[in-house]
C-alpha cells in the first residue's frame, strides 16, 4: 500500500504526462462521425464533447468509446 501512493503521487498534477492535454493536443483524441436518429445529423466530435454537448442524455465516455471501437453497436442510440 505504502509503494502504491508512492508512485501514485509521483504522476500527480505537472507530473501526469496528460497534464494540460486537452481536446486535439490529446492523443487519445479521435473526433469521429457520430449519428444519432432523433437529431438526424452528422456530428464530427470526440466521447467527451457529445458528453458535454448533450448532458440532458447522461451519456458516458466509457460506453462511447466502446461503440468508437465496435465493441458495442449503439449507446442511447448513438452509433458511430
Amino acid at each position: 500500500e505504502e509503494t502504491k501512493e508512492k508512485l501514485s503521487k509521483t504522476k500527480l498534477g505537472e507530473n501526469n504526462p496528460m497534464y494540460g492535454k486537452t481536446g486535439e493536443n490529446n492523443p487519445n483524441y479521435t473526433p469521429r462521425n457520430w449519428y444519432h436518429p432523433v437529431h438526424g445529423e452528422v456530428l464530427q466530435k470526440s466521447c467527451s464533447e457529445l458528453v458535454r454537448m448533450f448532458p440532458e442524455q447522461n451519456l458516458h465516455n466509457s460506453a462511447l468509446s466502446q461503440v468508437a471501437l465496435k465493441k458495442r453497436p449503439h449507446h442511447k442510440g448513438w452509433k458511430v
